[in-house]
């Protein structure tokens, strides 16, 4: 039901006064990540990550509130309670790096972000995905456990213990979740350059200040 719901918001503010708006976001967020085409593997991924950061993280243009919230105040009166809670749950919601520790019907995972657990139901994990292995998703509470939503960004094995070890070492974390995704988005293009030097943050690697997000994105 939640699916239908983000659907109609991006509706609403995808068209019409909002156009600058989201365009001004899109923007924003190839900076941060890179631009993906409708050709390329990883566009529905990257087209989900930005539709859920516009409207649920990225604040309108002189109003410093995000989409969702202000359809909220906006139409306050004629949402139901189930609204309500759908919308309160996406404002909640976080994009985040999490490491796996148990698979089964829940999917227990540590967010090395906030360094917490997080128990995640109806996760349709694929075959290949194992204990230890680390994966962005964006999730959100459901009051009793947790759900995620579309995007997942499953992030190679052999880089885990490069990441795992710079994660601590980073400030901006919320710009270290983007920054892995750009990393992954290069690995996808350009196959033939190792992982090794990708997901390498030494400071005389040539790749790093490619990588590099300013502090004020």
């Amino acid at each position: 039901m939640f699916k239908d719901e983000i659907n109609h918001l991006s509706d609403f503010f995808g068209k019409d006064i909002y156009q600058v708006e989201l365009n001004d976001a899109s923007g924003e967020f190839s900076s941060k990540i890179g631009k993906v085409f409708e050709d390329e593997p990883l566009y529905e991924t990257w087209s989900t990550t930005f539709y859920h950061w516009y409207l649920f993280d990225r604040a309108i243009e002189g109003l410093a509130v995000s989409p969702v919230y202000l359809y909220g105040r906006l139409f306050e009166d004629q949402l139901d309670e189930n609204q309500k809670h759908m919308h309160k749950a996406f404002m909640n919601s976080c994009l985040s790096l999490f490491q796996i520790e148990s698979l089964g019907s829940v999917v227990v995972a540590k967010d090395l972000i906030k360094d917490t657990r997080v128990s995640i139901s109806h996760y349709e994990t694929p075959s290949f995905l194992q204990k230890g292995h680390l994966v962005i998703l964006r999730v959100f509470s459901n009051g009793q456990t947790w759900e995620k939503m579309e995007e997942e960004w499953y992030l190679p094995d052999n880089a885990t213990s490069a990441i795992s070890k710079q994660v601590h070492m980073t400030k901006n974390k919320k710009n270290f979740v983007f920054e892995l995704i750009r990393r992954k988005l290069f690995a996808e293009k350009f196959s033939h350059v190792a992982m090794e030097e990708i997901f390498n943050w030494s400071p005389g690697s040539e790749l790093e200040k490619k990588f590099r997000l300013s502090e004020s994105l």
